[in-house]
């Protein structure tokens, strides 16, 4: 996301997102009060503190600014770095236990994150969402036909950096599989994978129009301990 902004006489662009796509973007780096070239050995480092905050679960975003002028035609490149922004997302609370007696039903819980693989892989442990199976990133994700997606899903818990088109084939190929499809989400993104599922469940406050009118299901606290609690109520 770049942002420009007006300070007086002044006009800078502010820029922010993962370290992997702004460090492309960035050619110097604020160093101790001074601007200087931003080096692959700096690149390195600093990739290495994104890596220790994504394996603490932790979400990390890297910033960056350049001055523009008023011939300034090209914004997105020729930043110089800022730093970083790391930040922890607790689970609500019960959602944890909302997951085991979800395992203790038989029903599997699959976690679909825009979070980079490391962060959805502490994450997914942390839930108990990833046990045995395994992490497949977006990237990964693409690289595979729909014959290996269907063969590799049943094993498959975490999938970590997808786009809404990737979101929507992996319930065709839950569905596929003959499982019964359950999706949860809340932005325009995810309309075609709620409208996909057997069970769509939009979230009724943070939710978008377009995902509440494609699901079957709008949650009025945007709760997952609400699904579990429904489920229990409807197998009594």
């Amino acid at each position: 996301m770049t942002v420009v902004v007006q300070n007086n006489k002044d006009k800078i662009a502010f820029i922010k997102g993962a370290f992997s796509s702004i460090s492309t973007k960035c050619t110097r780096i604020y160093d101790k009060g001074i601007e200087r070239l931003f080096t692959s050995s700096d690149k390195e480092k600093i990739q290495e503190i994104c890596d220790k905050f994504a394996s603490d679960a932790m979400r990390v975003l890297a910033f960056g600014y350049k001055h523009l002028d008023k011939n300034s035609k090209d914004i997105e490149n020729n930043f110089v770095f800022l730093g970083l922004v790391a930040m922890e997302d607790p689970p609500r609370e019960g959602v944890i236990e909302a997951i085991q007696k979800c395992h203790s039903m038989g029903i599997k819980i699959i976690m679909i994150t825009g979070d980079n693989k490391q962060t959805a892989t502490a994450i997914g442990k942390h839930l108990g969402i990833l046990t045995n199976g395994i992490v497949i990133s977006g990237i990964d994700l693409d690289l595979m036909t729909d014959e290996e997606l269907y063969r590799k899903i049943n094993n498959i818990q975490v999938f970590a950096r997808t786009s809404p088109e990737q979101k929507h084939r992996i319930v065709k190929a839950l569905k596929r599989c003959g499982h019964i499809v359950a999706m949860t989400g809340d932005g325009v993104n995810d309309a075609p994978a709620i409208k996909e599922a057997n069970i769509g469940i939009a979230m009724g406050r943070g939710g978008s129009d377009v995902a509440k009118d494609v699901a079957s299901i709008t949650l009025a606290d945007d709760n997952f301990t609400t699904i579990v609690n429904a489920i229990e109520e409807g197998k009594k």
